[in-house]
């Protein structure tokens, strides 16, 4: 059976702290491997420069 690949985009507010934004990852990861995720790569691609709803950055974060 051939194993698909899927990669997840988030973005977080600016303002979260780091401490808050380390428990969001967390979460996601738990959240992912609960429903059957394996061999999960997170990184921390730090800030958007792109505005997106009024915003005109976030943390971005990518899990594949």
């Amino acid at each position: 059976m051939m194993t698909r690949n899927y990669e997840t985009l988030y973005i977080v507010r600016p303002d979260v702290g780091e401490e808050q934004l380390e428990q969001t990852i967390s979460q996601l990861r738990t959240f992912l491997e609960e429903q059957g995720a394996t061999k999960l790569k997170v990184q921390n691609r730090g800030k958007l420069g792109l505005p997106i709803q009024s915003r005109n950055c976030g943390r971005v974060t990518t899990s594949s």
